[in-house]
């Protein structure tokens, strides 16, 4: 077993057991988190690489480790929170949803292998269900450690986000998210979502070819859209993609009070799965 932490910065301020909420998001190798207060205040965030074992019971032990090591005791947070990004998912509205449908559901939209693990997840913000497919080996391993976590899908973050709904208003509204391989896209109109999805992407003109090709099947006028980027993404990527948008902004999600100096120098957009 070995792990990596890639980084890690954290906050001086003390708060009390039960008063901050910690969110973790997975990925392929490893996982980043932020530790937010009750009161909106961002206490740390950090990422981890880390060794993806087949048994439960090591990936246990390598959790335990690095929690030990970053001094995130799990039992002290009134709330944790995991995301998995998954590619098979569907939002279905409450008043359509029947529970032991979901594989039905998914079918209609994906293709399921019968070994699928499908998981559902209530948004009572959109009263509806976003169904979707686990994949990722640390659910398991992390339900023990945590058995009171809620486990999410990053659908449900991004379309829950009343920062970008809020900015839909008044114009069009595209938040598009950079993971390793994968682009998820939601669309904001009027303060409703319309649309998300997730895209396999490798190269920024991918995302770009993407964004537009999205853009003009709902018809956007791109001029007068915003685009909200965040994920894994640098000035290279901002840069290939704003000139197509009337706007283009980074997705820094709600506000949080920030005290920490170092903090402040944090680029939120690439922790806004956690964060939202």
């Amino acid at each position: 077993m070995s792990y990596t932490i890639n980084s890690f910065i954290s906050s001086d301020t003390r708060i009390q057991e039960g008063d901050k909420k910690l969110s973790i998001c997975l990925s392929a190798n490893g996982f980043s988190f932020s530790v937010v207060s009750l009161s909106n205040k961002l206490l740390a965030v950090g990422d981890v690489s880390c060794d993806m074992p087949q048994s439960v019971a090591t990936m246990m032990m390598q959790l335990r480790q690095i929690f030990e090591k970053l001094a995130l005791h799990l039992s002290s947070y009134a709330e944790v929170v995991v995301v998995e990004p998954a590619s098979k998912f569907a939002w279905i509205p409450e008043h359509l949803y029947k529970k032991g449908c979901e594989r039905q559901y998914l079918q209609l939209v994906c293709k399921l292998d019968n070994k699928d693990e499908i998981k559902v997840d209530y948004s009572e913000r959109m009263q509806a269900y976003c169904v979707f497919v686990t994949t990722n080996a640390m659910v398991p391993a992390l339900k023990i450690l945590a058995p009171k976590m809620k486990h999410r899908c990053q659908h449900s973050i991004l379309a829950e986000s009343q920062h970008l709904a809020a900015k839909s208003k008044t114009k069009p509204l595209m938040a598009l998210n950079v993971r390793e391989g994968f682009v998820d896209l939601a669309v904001f109109v009027d303060q409703k979502l319309l649309m998300a999805n997730t895209y396999p992407c490798t190269s920024k003109s991918e995302a770009l070819y993407i964004a537009l090709n999205v853009s003009r099947n709902m018809q956007l006028r791109n001029e007068q859209a915003e685009i909200s980027l965040s994920g894994q993404l640098d000035r290279e990527w901002y840069q290939s993609i704003s000139p197509y948008f009337g706007t283009a902004t980074l997705n820094t999600g709600r506000p949080l009070a920030i005290d920490e100096m170092e903090l402040r120098k944090v680029h939120i957009y690439k922790y806004i799965l956690t964060i939202g």
